[in-house]
């Protein structure tokens, strides 16, 4: 078990200076620590004291601070992956608890989707539970690992599915006046064999390589993980019909990248756009669309991209 002086000193051990891409997600992660705290000591009304450690050289983000519970104070320490509200660890007094984080709920079972709101809002979820309304990462509270709540610029989202990972529905909730249903757009597990998880293979610096998607069984959408080298691009070749709607989303870990869809007799679904701006839209030829996402930069972008036909 390691002492609450040892535990501050790993951590400043390990920080480095916080990129500048990370700064916004700090109140993110101090929120969710926090939260998983309450969850863990079944406290939803405790007070916390969360501060910010520092980016570890692997560019995980550390947090730590107290939870206050009648006369004492723990303290807590959660890590998480470097760009997203991943929590990979959490410490109660030196304890090694993550277990609590899959096993309670934690976003990790975050289911992953993609919903239009009224008003014009988007909501989505990841496959490592991180959540973006209108394009921004916000921060998730836990009540259970089906019912979550994201709070967003005035408007709560409540996201609820049953045990066994039937029955997804997203609601919003703006001040002042009635909520209703978003409508989902995309949803699928996230892993499988051709449905989510990492592609095989990696195209080379300036070469072109080709993926074939494939849903889970009665899943709308997937997510995949990928790496992109210098000057490469990946060509994913999704089958779909005429009058269906495709919805597209790529999300760099860092950097930034580029995309464009080809409609199947190779005309342009979409010109080549950057990836904050999401693609959603109706198809109007039957075949193989292909969405090419590339890489213009001089380093190897990480990332994700979520996939949804209805």
């Amino acid at each position: 078990m390691l002492t609450r002086s040892a535990l501050a000193a790993l951590a400043l051990t390990l920080a480095a200076p916080v990129p500048a891409q990370a700064q916004a997600d700090i109140g993110s992660i101090l929120d969710q620590c926090a939260n998983t705290a309450r969850s863990f000591f079944n406290a939803n009304g405790a007070q916390t004291n969360m501060r910010y450690n520092g980016a570890r050289v692997d560019g995980t983000e550390t947090v730590g601070g107290e939870i206050y519970l009648n006369g004492r104070a723990p303290y807590i320490a959660c890590a998480f992956s470097r760009g997203s509200l991943r929590m990979t660890e959490f410490f109660v007094d030196g304890d090694d608890q993550s277990s609590f984080v899959t096993a309670s709920g934690g976003t990790s079972s975050m289911p992953v989707f993609a919903a239009q709101c009224p008003q014009g809002n988007t909501i989505d979820a990841d496959r490592y539970g991180t959540v973006r309304v209108n394009g921004s990462v916000a921060s998730v509270t836990v009540f259970n690992r089906n019912y979550f709540e994201v709070y967003a610029r005035g408007i709560t989202y409540s996201i609820s599915q049953n045990d066994d990972g039937s029955g997804l529905q997203v609601s919003y909730q703006p001040p002042g006046s009635a909520g209703g249903f978003c409508e989902i757009t995309a949803s699928g597990s996230g892993g499988g064999s051709g449905g989510g998880g990492t592609a095989s293979g990696t195209p080379g610096a300036g070469e072109t390589d080709t993926v074939r998607v494939q849903f889970d069984r009665g899943a709308s959408g997937t997510e995949l993980s990928d790496n992109l080298p210098p000057g490469a691009s990946r060509r994913y070749v999704l089958g779909a019909g005429d009058g269906q709607f495709l919805y597209v989303r790529v999300a760099p870990w860092s950097g930034s990248l580029d995309y464009q869809i080809f409609n199947p007799d190779g005309s342009f679904l979409q010109d080549m756009v950057p990836s904050r701006q999401e693609h959603r839209g109706q198809l109007w030829q039957d075949g193989d669309h292909v969405v090419e996402v590339i890489n213009r930069t001089n380093q190897t972008v990480p990332y994700n991209v979520i996939f949804g036909i209805e």
